[in-house]
Formats: structure tokens, C-alpha cells, sequence
């Protein structure tokens, strides 16, 4: 059995992947009961708003479940849950202009500081959906001009997260531009202060990247800042990262990232790989954040983002509580489960001999696996 795994390893990714979908065929009950479900879901839909065409994306979904059967959640979330838009931004936009999409729910000071980040840096056009907060967020989301507010009142799991991120793409269209990201996260590029995102579009256009790799960079503070009860000036107290606690570990469809501070102060293994900026055309999905289907097409860049992360706050204490106990995160919650038993019965301290000060976005260059980028040849 080593020697098969092996001689796998060794195969080009294609070939892999290849394998992984006729691996699939050994279970033909559960393919076929799977594309049963699925086209029973799509004759079932009434009234879903998708600009490219149900078909379109129901010949897409098929081949998804086919290379990742675990993941067909995704495909029936897909076409059984419905969004509402309630508001609409004030402007009109064209294909060309980047949508940032994000799911939120009752996170309003994080939302607030996260929109205003990506105006600055050439954000016009954003999509907010609010999955029944009650802390204001949407009433707030309303009276913005540059933003779109959808609304579902199902129960969040992680699954339908991707589902609804994917009912967003289908609304607005394909081949075109997304920015994905969530409310405690801020997408940074080198040279951001003088590069607007648009040129960070173009480049990757003049070098046939179509998916942006980012790195998750969990940030914290000094130790004061978690005995304290108001966290609302976060972003100037949260800035530290760490420079050399991350792993590179290989797999079929992703040059997966691990680490960070959340396996230094919590033993957790977290993936630190996503996709925040990608261009989605026919048969792309959005499986997880971490990595798009088709798979294939995940290696096809350098790590040029990242996203400052923003989490352990004080004031995210009850969310994690109420996470834990509802178990509808990634695996039952886990994570948050192990987050709350430090949490609780610790005071944080993130600090170590290589935190490093975030000053501006040319402080990701010295990460490892963080590729530098050359503007001038892009423009």
C-alpha cells in the first residue's frame, strides 16, 4: 500500500485528480442516489435568480459532486436555499468592477471596519448577506450607496455558507472578478497604498491568474488588550503577526498553509490557504474558501495576498460560546470548542520571540511562501 500511495505521489495533478473522480465510480449507489437528489432539488426550484442560466450551473454542480462527493451538501444548498435582495446600492456597475462578496451575521463592528478597508482600496461595489442579525447590521447595511443587501433566515452551516457565496455569483454572473472574503478578515497586497485593487486585477490579467492565493494572517495584540472589556479600536492595538510558524504541506489541489499563532496558543492545525480574489467563469464553484473546484486551476498562482484575521477579541467570546453549542461549523465546531477551553480558563498571550509589527502591506514580504510583486510590469 506505501508503494501504490508513492507512485501516486508522483503522478502530474491532472492525472490525480483523474483518479479521485474514478475513484468515485466504486460507489455507484451513492453517485447515482447523489445525482439523484440534485436534479430533484433543480426541478423543485421556483424563481431562483441566475443570470447565466439554472442549467448552467446544474452541469456544473454534477461534475463537483462527481470529484468531491462529501461536499454534494454544497450542490443541494445550492438550488434549495433561497436569498432575498432587499436593498440595492445607489450606482450602476459593469463587469469590469469587482464585487466584494460576504456572509455575515451579527458581527457589525467588524463589518463596519471591514467595508471601509476595501473602499480604500478601490472597492465600489459590495454584496452583503445578512443571515439574521439582531445587532443591527442590517439597518446599517441599508444605508450604504455602495452596497447590495441580501437576507436568509436558514440556519448557518458551512456548507450553505459556500452555497449562498455561490447563489451570489449566479446573481450577479459569470466571468468577471469576486472578492470573497469574511467580516473579520481585510485583504491586503503589497503596494496597496499605491496600487488600487484594479491593478491588482490587471496584473494578474496580463499574467493569466485567475485565482489569487492569499495567506490567512492571524493578528493579535499585546497581552493587555484581552484583559480589557472594549475592543472597538482593534485594528490599532491588533497588530502583530507571526513571521515564521507556518507550514507547507503538499496536497492534490492546493499548496496548503498550516500554523500560525492558533497552533501555537490553541494546538489547532488550521488552514491558512484561500482564494479571496478569483475570476469566475463556467464550471467554477466555490467549494470552500480554502480552495475552488475545479481543483486543477488551484495551483496556478503564487501566494500574492493575504488577509489580516482578525479573531479572539474579547467581545467574540459569547459568539464562540453559541458556535460551540450549536455545532454547525466544519466539523461540529471543533475548533471553536478548543478555542473556548483556553479561552476560558487562560489569559491570552500571542506573543512570542518573532512577532512581528504590521506597518504597512510591504510587511508581508518577509512571510515566507508571500511571492513579490513587480506593478510596474503590469500597468
Amino acid at each position: 500500500m506505501k508503494i501504490i500511495k508513492k507512485a501516486i505521489a508522483k503522478l502530474p495533478l491532472k492525472t490525480k485528480l483523474y483518479l479521485r473522480e474514478i475513484s468515485n465510480f466504486r460507489k455507484p449507489f451513492s453517485i447515482v442516489k447523489t445525482k439523484n437528489i440534485l436534479d430533484r432539488k433543480v426541478k423543485e426550484t421556483n424563481g431562483l435568480n441566475i443570470k447565466d442560466g439554472l442549467e448552467v450551473w446544474h452541469r456544473s454542480f454534477k461534475k463537483f459532486i462527481l470529484s468531491n462527493l462529501n461536499e454534494s451538501e454544497v450542490a443541494y444548498d445550492f438550488f434549495e436555499n433561497n436569498i432575498e435582495l432587499v436593498s440595492q446600492s445607489k450606482f450602476n456597475y459593469d463587469n469590469r468592477e469587482v464585487i466584494l462578496l460576504c456572509v455575515v451575521k451579527n458581527d457589525l463592528m467588524k463589518l463596519k471596519k471591514m467595508v471601509d478597508h476595501h473602499r480604500g482600496i478601490g472597492v465600489t461595489h459590495f454584496a452583503i448577506l445578512d443571515n439574521i442579525s439582531t445587532d443591527g447590521t442590517a439597518e446599517w447595511v441599508k444605508d450604504q450607496p455602495d452596497i447590495d443587501l441580501f437576507t436568509n433566515d436558514d440556519k448557518y452551516t458551512t456548507n450553505r455558507r459556500e452555497a449562498w457565496i455561490n447563489r451570489l455569483i449566479a446573481y450577479y454572473g459569470l466571468n468577471r472578478w469576486y472578492l470573497i472574503v469574511d467580516s473579520d478578515e481585510l485583504f491586503v497586497y503589497q503596494q496597496m497604498e499605491e496600487y488600487p485593487i484594479e491593478c491588482l486585477i490587471k496584473y494578474c490579467v496580463n499574467h493569466s491568474i485567475t485565482r489569487i492565493r492569499g495567506l490567512m494572517v492571524d493578528m493579535y495584540a499585546e497581552d493587555a488588550f484581552y484583559l480589557q472589556n472594549n475592543d472597538e479600536d482593534y485594528l490599532t492595538q491588533c497588530i502583530y503577526f507571526d513571521l515564521n510558524s507556518y507550514k507547507k504541506e503538499e496536497r492534490d489541489y492546493i499548496e496548503l498553509i498550516t500554523g500560525g499563532p492558533r497552533e501555537r496558543m490553541f494546538n489547532q492545525n488550521p488552514w491558512l490557504t484561500k482564494y479571496p480574489l478569483c475570476y469566475f467563469s463556467k464550471g467554477d464553484i466555490q467549494s470552500r474558501s480554502h480552495f475552488l473546484f475545479p481543483f486543477n486551476k488551484n495551483k496556478n498562482s503564487e501566494c500574492l495576498a493575504a488577509l489580516l484575521h482578525y479573531k479572539f477579541l474579547p467581545s467574540d467570546l459569547p459568539k464562540y460560546k453559541m458556535i460551540s453549542e450549536n455545532s454547525n461549523y466544519y466539523n461540529g465546531s471543533i475548533e471553536y470548542k478548543k478555542y473556548l477551553e483556553v479561552m476560558e480558563h487562560n489569559i491570552l498571550s500571542f506573543m512570542y520571540e518573532d512577532s512581528q509589527i504590521y506597518r504597512d502591506s510591504n510587511s508581508l514580504c518577509n512571510i515566507p511562501f508571500m511571492k513579490k510583486m513587480d506593478f510596474s510590469d503590469g500597468e
